[in-house]
């Protein structure tokens, strides 16, 4: 979905054109944040119930992490050289992660990179609406 969104205004370059190389970095990162990372927040948070369940979530989330961790140390973004929808992805995943119990800090690099995320106007913005809603939503 996030993609589509992304094609819709090729020229905020969101996603990478058809056919180059960074397009299918881009569905290969969406893939990942999706499966390892949004999943990984669900189980800890909603699902496992006992401490030893919920532990053994965060260690398998940690391995996880380690490799965003390391692919963010030496750049920037996680396609190419700018802002893409994998980024938001990423952003949005990472904040979802502090309700399961894990903390990014525990790598530098996440933390660096959620940090520059949460600076960008639009993620503000989009945060601060979410969270808006999500107190909307509570009561």
């Amino acid at each position: 979905m996030l993609q589509y969104i992304a094609d819709l205004k090729p020229e905020t370059g969101l996603a990478p054109p058809h056919a180059h190389p960074d397009r299918y970095r881009l569905q290969e990162w969406l893939s990942f944040t999706g499966s390892e990372i949004h999943k990984a927040f669900l189980f800890p948070t909603f699902w496992y119930k006992d401490d030893a369940a919920k532990a053994a979530a965060r260690e398998r989330i940690g391995k996880t992490l380690a490799v965003v961790a390391d692919h963010l140390s030496r750049r920037d973004h996680l396609v190419g050289d700018r802002f893409t929808v994998a980024d938001a992805h990423l952003a949005w995943a990472l904040l979802l992660l502090r309700p399961a119990g894990i903390d990014v800090t525990n790598w530098p690099s996440l933390a660096d990179y959620l940090a520059r995320m949460r600076a960008r106007p639009q993620v503000k913005a989009a945060v601060e609406m979410e969270t808006a809603l999500y107190k909307t939503l509570a009561t």
